[in-house]
């Protein structure tokens, strides 16, 4: 969702007719075309849910941003278009994630690429993309109370 709209194929995609609306992630980057944006900064979540209430808030009109999440785990295609977007329109990328195993790893994916695919890191990865958070700092900055925390174990829960 956000300050984007381009042409996939056939398809014209404007988010920027309603910038809280999400629109699904482009399959196949190939196809492409005529990007237009005026999007200060893209914005990556980790969760759809956090991405959710983003919409519902209408960050997107408050914030010249584009808001992208590949729901958990990124998959093949938002990871090559967020490398796209950040190539073709030159903007800083940050990302917001759980400050847990998951988040870390999630975050490392964008940034670094992934073991299964390192032949493809090149066109996967967005060194670029900054740590917004969440950081365990933040707990005791903002003051937050014990039962918004998880304690983490051998299971990773």
């Amino acid at each position: 969702m956000g300050w984007i709209r381009f042409v996939e194929g056939e398809k014209k995609v404007y988010c920027i007719t309603n910038v809280n609306a999400a629109f699904p992630i482009p399959v196949s980057i190939e196809a492409i075309k005529d990007v237009v944006s005026v999007a200060h900064y893209i914005l990556v979540v980790e969760k759809e849910a956090v991405f959710q209430r983003l919409a519902n808030d209408k960050f997107c009109e408050k914030n010249r941003c584009i808001v992208i999440t590949g729901r958990g785990y990124p998959d093949i295609p938002t990871r090559r278009f967020l490398r796209y977007l950040v190539e073709q329109l030159h903007l800083p990328a940050y990302c917001l994630v759980d400050s847990d195993p998951y988040g870390f790893d999630i975050l490392a994916t964008y940034k670094f690429g992934s073991m299964q695919l390192a032949y493809d890191a090149n066109v996967l990865r967005v060194p670029e993309i900054r740590w917004l958070g969440v950081f365990t700092s933040d707990f005791e900055e903002y003051c937050l109370p014990d039962c918004c925390q998880l304690q983490l174990s051998s299971e990773g829960h």
